[in-house]
């Protein structure tokens, strides 16, 4: 299993460097912004409340009537950290079906059986990946808006609430990882639709949760859906709901649990 993790997290060392480079960067050019939309603030709100309340919904899920572009934590949720869950959903994803279904499809998958290791401890070396590569990215993440701090007096934020607001970012991604390789698990790589599913999941679980923050019709099924759970800007306004956390972890651990039961009964397409 540790020869796995080294491996894979050796392979994708640039990969992980130049996504947590790229991240910074966008936060860099959105921060760049950030006093001016402070220093405009009044107009900005009266404009965005003249604007139909779905729109505001796809990136607040609080109350419409309290939003405020000029809110570091509204801010920090709108203009990055949904958009960081999404990129990192989507690395995480491709990292899952790289670990089995590619490397069916692509006739690797029998130098991996060749070696000494289990289906088992393979699985668990590249979900060790996974979750190494998530944390790096964010902790990279955190330091750089920890950076602003020093530099844009009007980032109010403190040192606390940016980091549970950023690295509870972990959680939702993690289930989105659980349930990419819980698909590799369950599908056989002559399938093509397990892609599908997860993008499904990434993508469209958050435009129908976006919708449900203003159709009332949609409001019950909202529970339903992982961006529920998880709010930079509630978490700089109300502080970390543990609550949110525990639940996001034990559906990560479902999804993982079930990819550790099957990945052995798996037939694999070598």
């Amino acid at each position: 299993m540790i020869a796995t993790f080294r491996k894979a997290f050796w392979d994708s060392r640039m990969g992980v460097l130049w996504l947590a480079v790229g991240l910074a960067l966008y936060a860099a050019m959105m921060m760049s912004f950030y006093p001016m939309l402070v220093a405009q603030a009044a107009e900005l709100d009266d404009m965005i409340k003249k604007m139909p309340k779905q729109m505001i919904g796809m990136f607040y899920s609080g109350d419409l009537d309290e939003f405020s572009v000029s809110d570091p934590g509204v801010f920090l949720q709108g203009r990055y950290m949904l958009w960081a869950i999404i990129v990192l959903g989507v690395t995480v994803g491709n990292q899952a079906f790289n670990a089995f279904i590619n490397a069916e499809r692509t006739g690797t998958m029998d130098l991996m059986l060749s070696l000494p290791v289990s289906r088992r401890g393979y699985l668990l070396g590249r979900i060790g990946h996974t979750a190494l590569t998530v944390l790096v990215v964010l902790v990279v993440s955190l330091i750089v808006f920890l950076g602003f701090t020093l530099v844009v007096d009007e980032w109010t934020l403190s040192v606390r609430q940016q980091a549970e607001a950023i690295l509870a970012a972990f959680f939702p991604v993690m289930v989105i990882a659980g349930f990419a390789y819980m698909i590799n698990a369950l599908i056989p790589s002559s399938r093509h639709f397990g892609g599908g599913l997860v993008y499904v999941f990434v993508f469209g679980a958050y435009l129908v949760h976006s919708f449900c923050v203003t159709i009332e019709a949609l409001e019950p099924i909202r529970p339903l859906f992982l961006y529920d759970y998880y709010d930079a800007g509630q978490i700089t306004r109300e502080g970390l709901n543990w609550g949110h956390v525990v639940l996001l972890s034990g559906v990560a651990l479902v999804y993982l649990g079930v990819a550790y039961w099957r990945i052995d009964q798996k037939e694999l397409g070598v």
